[in-house]
């Protein structure tokens, strides 16, 4: 369900897991877990790497 704005609702992150298949070795899968339940998304290396750097980068820009 969204908002007014239509935007998704944010929840927050409970956990995540990859996942990977050895049939297919070029894609993973990453679940994460909300109080809505657990969504899950295929995804390549180019972008696991690009999401490790964004999160990185947020990570040392929050505060302790």
């Amino acid at each position: 369900m969204s908002d007014q704005t239509g935007a998704p609702p944010i929840r927050n992150l409970l956990g995540y897991k990859l996942l990977r298949d050895p049939k297919q070795p070029e894609i993973s899968v990453i679940a994460f877990k909300t109080e809505a339940g657990v969504t899950m998304y295929a995804t390549t290396r180019d972008i696991l790497n690009v999401l490790a750097e964004e999160f990185r980068k947020q990570a040392a820009s929050m505060p302790k």
